[in-house]
């Protein structure tokens, strides 16, 4: 079978000399359904409003798919009775755009997309892309579903210069530039490569060779970082600081499968997997990328860790410090890290009084001011949404005091009206502070 030739061939010692873990002191996961017995999540999507998750049978019967909104206690299923949703993508103040991909065993795939909260669905024009679709945090028009692309908001798709037959298991745009994204792909040939895209899908490099791959992000604030995974075979992570350049192999003390990055934390991934031995399921934090790693496995049933019997997808709300896994058949869980203890630095927002903005509320242009803490720095500030995309990139230099945000985006276009978080980013990455602004046209 090809999942044992792959470990046979792949699967790599860990050596613990050098690597540091952790574990996080009574972390409180809470279950929050459905845990309905399925096969696996096909896939899980979360809002600042909801949680989305497409579930299975087996591999040929679908549930359809799930919602469950954060102010209710219920989830109700939406659409597509009886189909495997392969692919979520939501977005929009109220959650009203939808974009999916249903699959059954009876016939090929189909993407549909939804205006109005997923109350009706008309079926996209092209022939449907293989991923997920994954949204530019530029323009959310703009969408990637490597190998292909799409300008306008996934009802057309465009075939990029990898074709079609490029089978891939993981994308991520650069969170600064809406134009930059990565896509780990399996090969015919049975290599794994990373592929990076500097024209928001259109066109497409090599970035690197390896042995398997799985997962891939690219950090939430700084896009030069990027972390990738192999197949749950390895103890083991890939680690680029030069934007897919050059690649480091670190040692970890588990076998990471799936990696995430939030927005709302500097020099942080999640990742999940299984322990050394392959026998049960575990999850991990590192904020130095992958040098160190945090346990929060302890509070989590102990599910078999072989990824064809059961199988975890791990995402960050887009705005507050919590993190949810679907773990099958057990249902969604959720770990709210702003009360973990031992992890504080994960928090992104420093004391208040460190970054002030005004007026607040306003109809237009904001005015950053910066409480100065020893010697003068150079900083860069992200306006970012209610779903953690960047609107707006600014640069102070060392002398300022004050920046102003012109209240657009990188478009130039005004800003919707709404809640928006400015961050400062300090030299080394980390987070200065943030302040939320709300804008009233």
């Amino acid at each position: 079978m090809r999942t044992k030739r792959l470990v046979a061939v792949f699967c790599v010692l860990w050596v613990g000399a050098g690597i540091q873990e952790s574990r996080a002191e009574d972390p409180s996961w809470e279950s929050l359904g459905p845990g309905l017995g399925f096969y696996q999540y096909d896939d899980f999507f979360v809002t600042e409003n909801a949680l989305y998750v497409g579930q299975s049978v087996d591999w040929d019967t679908g549930l359809g798919l799930y919602r469950k909104r954060f102010d209710e206690e219920e989830w109700e299923l939406i659409a597509f009775e009886d189909y495997k949703i392969r692919g979520i993508t939501v977005w929009g103040e109220d959650d009203e755009n939808l974009l999916i991909r249903r699959w059954s065993g009876e016939g090929p795939s189909t993407t549909w997309r939804s205006t109005d909260e997923g109350m009706s669905w008309a079926q996209t024009e092209n022939p449907p892309p293989y991923q997920p679709a994954l949204q530019s945090p530029d323009d959310p028009d703009r969408m990637i579903s490597a190998p292909y692309f799409s300008t306008d908001g996934g009802w057309t798709w465009q075939e990029s210069n990898l074709g079609w037959w490029f089978s891939g298991h993981s994308q991520a745009f650069d969170p600064n530039d809406g134009m930059v994204a990565y896509y780990a792909t399996h090969l015919s040939d049975e290599s794994y490569r990373i592929y990076k895209t500097t024209t928001g899908g259109a066109s497409w490099s090599e970035a690197g060779i390896f042995p398997s791959l799985l997962g891939l992000d690219v950090e939430g604030h700084n896009g030069n970082h990027v972390l990738a995974s192999p197949y749950f075979i390895s103890s083991s992570v890939w680690v680029s600081t030069d934007a897919g350049q050059s690649w480091t192999w670190t040692p970890a003390p588990f076998r990471p499968g799936v990696v995430t990055s939030p927005p709302w934390a500097a020099r942080t991934f999640f990742a999940a997997g299984s322990s050394t031995d392959g026998m049960v399921y575990e999850m991990w934090l590192t904020h130095d990328l992958g040098e160190t790693w945090t346990s929060f496995s302890d509070s989590l049933p102990p599910l078999p860790g072989e990824y064809w019997e059961s199988w975890m997808r791990i995402q960050a709300h887009p705005v507050e410090p919590i993190l949810y896994v679907a773990l099958e058949p057990t249902g969604v869980w959720r770990l709210d890290l702003s009360g973990v203890s031992g992890v504080d630095d994960v928090r992104p927002v420093g004391p208040v009084e460190r970054l002030a903005a005004y007026p607040n509320p306003s109809s237009g242009a904001v005015t950053i001011a910066f409480r100065e803490e020893g010697a003068p720095m150079l900083r860069s500030i992200r306006v970012v949404d209610v779903m953690g995309r960047v609107v707006r990139t600014l640069q102070a230099g060392s002398d300022q005091a004050t920046l102003r945000w012109d209240g657009r985006d990188r478009q130039g276009r005004d800003a919707a009206s709404g809640v928006y978080r400015i961050v400062e980013l300090r030299p080394d990455g980390h987070v200065g502070g943030s302040q939320q602004v709300l804008i009233l046209r």
